[in-house]
């Protein structure tokens, strides 16, 4: 066999199983472009990676109110998502008088017994704002994205 087909082969082998290597550890990997849309989850809740690194939160076919700001990068095959949302603090009391976290405030649970703590204006009461970030390996196949958590931190 020739020389120069030996050296290509050699370079062949080599070069893709470090490339390989390389993408498996998360060195070659995407650069996100392939994020960039909306993803349904369910029922009209889907999120939604714009290109400029924000991400939009959709619940019922509608922009959720919950988030203040949510954001997106990756790194090879990681994605990281962080969130800041503010919700009500302290404690919320129902008309029978029990007391539950105002956290659970219109959760889609009804946590008092005649649900009253559905549906309830938190305009004018005490928040407290979290931070929380997610990390995830991703992959896209098609139309499908599939995560993987790796950390949470709130």
């Amino acid at each position: 066999m020739p020389v120069a087909v030996i050296v290509t082969i050699v370079i062949l082998v080599i070069g893709g199983a470090t490339g390989g290597i390389l993408w498996a550890t998360g060195v070659f990997g995407s650069s996100g472009d392939e994020l960039v849309g909306k993803w349904a989850i369910d029922d009209g809740d889907a999120l939604e990676f714009k290109s400029n690194g924000d991400l939009v939160a959709w619940e019922g076919g509608q922009v959720s109110s919950d988030l203040d700001s949510a954001s997106w990068s990756v790194s090879g095959d990681d994605l990281t998502i962080s969130w800041i949302y503010s919700e009500p603090a302290g404690m919320f009391e129902c008309d029978d008088g029990e007391e539950i976290p105002a956290s659970w405030i219109n959760d889609g649970d009804e946590d008092c017994d005649y649900g009253e703590d559905e549906g309830v204006d938190t305009s004018k009461l005490p928040q407290t704002t979290q931070e929380m970030e997610q990390k995830f390996r991703y992959a896209v196949n098609g139309d499908y994205l599939y995560l993987g958590m790796k950390e949470y931190t709130v």
